[in-house]
């Protein structure tokens, strides 16, 4: 898989740039996240004169308070294999864990920040709204709040495509509901078939509560390929219609069975969890950084995709019973203004 890269001009200024800062960690750091961040492969080499004889973290690093978080934000777009990053990882982890009682009370704050969830898996509107929130400092350099104000803006362009997001949601959340709660065997088997022929006679056979479902269901598909045809020539109905999601009904929750099948606790069962989400991440770092024939922009939506997942479901079940958390974030993107 070739990775993007950069070159001519822009290869001299990285490699004056990391003259410069060849000894500083916290720029090191800031830099190679940086430049992953936006799609491009810089090696974890750099981070090479900060390891010792036996090719661990010099340990005196533990107490450059800047840093440590700036190193272990950075630690989340390591690559598959990339056995410095994950020495990176573990090294943050278990100082910045342990070892923060005595900083700066601003700096603490971003420290269990980031412990519980990195920049990387953040959605970023809401983690610029955090920052301009929680980091008002006296030194804080304005343009970095004008920045993060950036961060924020609505992209009316986008506007189509969330009505269409917005629809798509509610209809899986009832059909979602339809299975779980309401329907029996027989009747989830009619409403398949029906799905399947898309025909409003087959509708007939429905009871009445599904019957709106589906009429719901077809009339918002068919809206919604008839304005994406009209826009960009594409028929989508035979996408927007598939019946997988309907066939595979419920799905078993993944800490109840690692629990059940290896006989274990329910927070070594998220700690199992949390590291294959880890692994999961290694490789989209590398598809993210790897050369396709895709826009920036839709790689950015594919990774906000994973993102909203994040934040919905960190504190619990956040769409089928929503806590006060996740309807915070909602309002606070839709509806509460930042106080000045």
């Amino acid at each position: 898989m070739r990775l993007t890269t950069y070159s001519g001009t822009s290869t001299r200024t990285t490699e004056t740039i990391r003259g410069k800062i060849k000894d500083n960690l916290h720029a090191t750091a800031l830099e190679f996240r940086l430049l992953r961040e936006n799609g491009y492969h810089s090696s974890p080499d750099v981070f090479g004169s900060f390891r010792d004889e036996t090719r661990n973290f010099r340990l005196p690093l533990k107490d450059d308070i800047k840093a440590m978080p700036s190193l272990y934000e950075a630690s989340y777009y390591c690559f598959e294999g990339e056995s410095i990053m994950e020495a990176a990882w573990n090294f943050t982890s278990e100082h910045l864990r342990y070892d923060n009682g005595d900083v700066d009370p601003n700096l603490a704050i971003q420290v269990r920040h980031a412990l519980e969830l990195p920049i990387h898996w953040r959605m970023p509107r809401l983690e610029a709204r955090w920052f301009i929130l929680y980091e008002r400092r006296a030194d804080l350099n304005p343009r970095c709040i004008a920045a993060c104000n950036v961060g924020l803006q609505r992209y009316v362009q986008f506007g189509s495509c969330r009505k269409i997001l917005t629809k798509a949601i509610a209809l899986i959340t009832v059909i979602d509901d339809t299975y779980d709660v309401y329907g029996t065997l027989d009747e989830l088997g009619l409403f398949i078939d029906a799905v399947e022929r898309w025909d409003t006679q087959a509708m007939k056979q429905l009871p009445n509560y599904m019957k709106i479902c589906f009429l719901a269901l077809y009339n918002s598909v068919n809206e919604m390929a008839y304005d994406i045809l009209k826009e960009h020539g594409y028929n989508v109905v035979l996408n927007l219609k598939k019946a997988d999601k309907l066939k595979r009904g419920d799905v078993a929750k993944s800490i109840q069975c690692y629990m059940h099948e290896n006989d274990v606790s329910e927070e070594a069962a998220r700690e199992h969890m949390r590291n294959l989400m880890r692994e999961a991440w290694k490789k989209v770092n590398v598809h993210r950084a790897a050369v396709y024939p895709l826009s920036q922009n839709v790689t950015g939506i594919i990774l906000n995709l994973v993102r909203t997942a994040h934040c919905i479901y960190q504190h619990g079940d956040g769409h089928g019973f929503q806590n006060h958390k996740t309807k915070d974030h909602a309002m606070s993107l839709l509806f509460d203004p930042i106080p000045l």
